[in-house]
C-alpha cells in the first residue's frame, strides 16, 4: 500500500507496513539526506536517447545536453503545450514510474495492492482528471485507489499517528507551507456517537501565493547571483545560459545551508566554477533580510484566519496547530511558528520531515479503504469550496455548450478568472444584447440571471470582444464584471464597463 505527495516542487512516497501496521516513508533523495526528492526530469530533447535523469540528479545536471523539467505538476489540466515529444501528464506519467520503481527495487517480490496519491486542495476538476490519466499511462490506474486533497491526507495522518481519534475534540489549525503559497484552514474536530466517524468542519480558510517557497527561492538565487556578479564584475543581464544553469544548481545546493548554519554565526560560500574563484560570506543579517519580512507576513497570515474565527470558537486549551509542506523544513520557519503558539500553550505538531506528512496520510487512508488498519472515517464540510460551476452558454460548431468561469469545488479565496468570448451580436443598432449566466451540475445547468449590455460599440457581427470575470464573495453571492475588450487594432477598446451582482437561491 503505497502513499505518493507529488508536489509541485519535491515529491515524496511512503508504504504501509503491515507488520508494524504503520507508514514508512522510502529515502528517494538518492543519499541527500532529505527522504523528499525534487519533482525533476531531464530528457533528451531531441528524442536520441532514452535516458531520463530523476529527482535530485536531474537538478545537479542542470545545464548538460538534456532539457530540464520542473514545476510540471502545477500543469496539469492547464491545456498545457506538449514539450518535446511528452504532454505534461506523459511527463508527470514518467515521474511516478520512477517514484514506484524506488519501491520495487526495495522489494523486488511485493505486489502494490493499492495507491493514494495527494493533490492541492484548490486545483481543478480538470486536473484532478490530469492526474488520474497520468496514473493510466503509467500503467497503475488499475491500483489506483483515490486521489485525495491534501488536507484529507494530513488530517488522517494526525488523528491516527498522535492517536488523537480517542480524545482530541477541537479546532485545529492547519498550515502547509509550499511551493505555490502557505495556506490554512481551521477545523473543528468532532465524533459521531461511533467514534470510528470524524467530523473535521472548515470554520476559515485562506491561501497567500505570494509566500510560496518559488518566492523564497528567487529571493536567494537573486542574492548569490548578485554575488558572482559582483565579484566578477559582470552585469546580470550578460550572463551566458551556461553561467544561469551553473548558478541555479549552486543555488539549489547551497540554500540549504545559509538557513542551517548562518544563525549560529557567519558561513563561507566557495564559488568554484568561475575563473577565478572566489568565497563570499553570508552573515546572519543578511538572512534575516531575506526571512524576516516573510515571517511578518505569514504572522499577519494566521492573525487574518484567527480573526475570522467565530467567537463562541475559540477554546483555546483544545486548539492544535499541524504544520506541513517544505517550508516547515527549514528551521527559521519552524522556530518563528514555535513563537508563535507556544506561549499560548496550544498544541504545535512539527513533524520529523513535513513533507513526508501527506504521503505517510496517503498511505494510512489506502491501508484503510484496503481494511488493514482501523483509522476513522474523515467527513471534512465547508462553506469555502463552491459546490457548482457558474459560467456562459458559448456556441460550440453551431451547438451551444455550457462554459464554466467558476468551477466547482474552487475555493472563494481563489483568484478570479477572466474569460474572453466573442459575443455574436448581429444587431447593435436597435436592441441591448444581454449574456445569461447558467449554475452547471451534475443535474445540468440552471438560468440564474442576466445582464443586460447598454451602449456598446456599434462593430460588425463577431467582432465584439468581452472581458468576463466572476468574483465569488460566497458561495451564494457573485460579483460579475464585464468589459470591452476590442478586437485587435480595427476596434481599439472602449472604456465600457458593466457590473453585477449576482445571488444564488440556496
Amino acid at each position: 500500500m503505497l502513499g505518493i505527495d507529488l508536489g509541485a516542487a519535491t515529491s515524496a512516497i511512503a508504504y504501509f507496513d503491515p507488520i508494524r501496521r504503520n507508514v514508512e516513508a522510502l529515502d528517494i533523495s538518492g543519499g541527500y539526506g532529505k527522504p523528499s526528492a525534487p519533482t525533476a526530469i531531464q530528457f533528451d530533447a531531441d528524442g536520441s536517447t532514452d535516458e531520463w535523469i530523476f529527482g535530485e540528479y536531474a537538478i545537479l545536471n542542470a545545464g548538460g545536453t538534456g532539457t530540464l523539467l520542473t514545476d510540471f505538476v502545477s500543469t496539469l489540466g492547464e491545456n498545457a503545450a506538449s514539450i518535446g515529444i511528452k504532454s505534461p501528464v506523459d511527463i508527470c506519467a514518467t515521474y511516478i514510474k520512477e517514484l514506484v520503481a524506488t519501491c520495487r527495487a526495495i522489494n523486488p517480490k511485493a505486489q502494490i495492492a493499492g495507491i493514494v496519491t495527494t493533490t492541492p486542495d484548490f486545483v481543478s476538476a480538470a486536473a484532478k482528471t490530469a492526474m488520474a490519466a497520468a496514473f493510466r499511462n503509467a500503467g497503475l490506474d488499475a491500483v489506483l485507489i483515490d486521489i485525495v486533497e491534501e488536507r484529507e491526507a494530513l488530517l488522517a495522518h494526525f488523528l491516527h499517528n498522535e492517536n488523537e481519534v480517542q480524545t482530541f475534540g477541537g479546532n485545529v489549525l492547519v498550515l502547509d507551507y509550499g511551493y505555490r503559497g502557505l495556506r490554512g484552514g481551521i477545523y473543528h474536530i468532532s465524533h459521531e456517537t461511533d467514534i470510528a466517524q470524524v467530523l473535521a468542519e472548515c470554520l476559515v480558510a485562506g491561501h497567500d501565493a505570494t509566500l510560496g517557497l518559488s518566492e523564497l527561492d528567487s529571493l536567494i538565487s537573486a542574492m548569490f547571483t548578485q554575488f558572482y556578479c559582483d565579484n566578477l564584475s559582470i552585469a546580470p543581464q550578460r550572463l551566458t545560459v551556461a553561467t544561469s544553469a551553473q548558478l541555479f544548481t549552486f543555488t539549489h545546493q547551497h540554500k540549504d545551508m545559509i538557513f542551517q548554519q548562518s544563525q549560529s554565526g557567519p558561513i563561507r560560500l566557495y564559488y568554484n566554477f568561475p575563473y577565478p574563484p572566489f568565497s563570499q560570506q553570508i552573515t546572519p543579517q543578511m538572512v534575516d533580510g531575506i526571512t524576516k519580512p516573510i515571517c511578518r507576513r505569514i504572522t499577519a497570515f494566521i492573525q487574518d484566519l484567527l480573526d475570522k474565527l467565530p467567537a463562541h470558537s475559540r477554546t483555546p486549551s483544545d486548539f492544535a496547530v499541524v504544520c506541513t509542506g517544505g517550508g516547515f523544513e527549514m528551521p527559521w520557519a519552524k522556530k518563528h511558528i514555535a513563537s508563535l503558539f507556544n506561549a499560548n500553550n496550544k498544541q504545535l505538531r512539527f513533524y520529523k520531515n513535513s513533507k513526508l506528512a501527506l504521503a505517510e496520510g496517503a498511505g494510512l487512508i489506502a491501508a484503510s479503504r484496503l481494511g488493514l488498519v482501523d483509522n476513522a472515517e474523515l467527513t471534512i464540510t465547508d462553506n469555502h469550496k463552491i459546490p457548482w460551476d457558474v459560467g456562459i452558454n458559448i456556441n460550440d460548431g453551431g451547438n451551444s455548450r455550457f462554459y464554466p468561469i467558476v468551477e466547482r469545488s474552487s475555493w472563494l479565496w481563489q483568484k478570479p478568472r477572466t474569460v474572453y468570448v466573442l459575443a455574436d451580436f448581429d444587431d447593435l443598432d436597435h436592441s441591448s444584447p444581454q449574456i445569461n449566466f447558467y449554475r452547471g451540475s451534475d443535474d445540468g445547468t440552471t438560468d440564474i440571471g442576466s445582464i443586460i449590455l447598454t451602449n456598446l460599440p456599434k462593430r460588425p457581427p463577431g467582432t465584439t470582444k468581452l472581458a468576463i470575470t466572476i468574483t465569488p464573495k460566497t458561495i451564494h453571492s457573485y460579483h460579475i464584471t464585464i468589459k470591452d475588450a476590442g478586437f485587435g487594432e480595427l476596434f481599439p477598446a472602449q472604456n465600457i464597463e458593466f457590473q453585477h451582482e449576482l445571488i444564488l437561491n440556496h
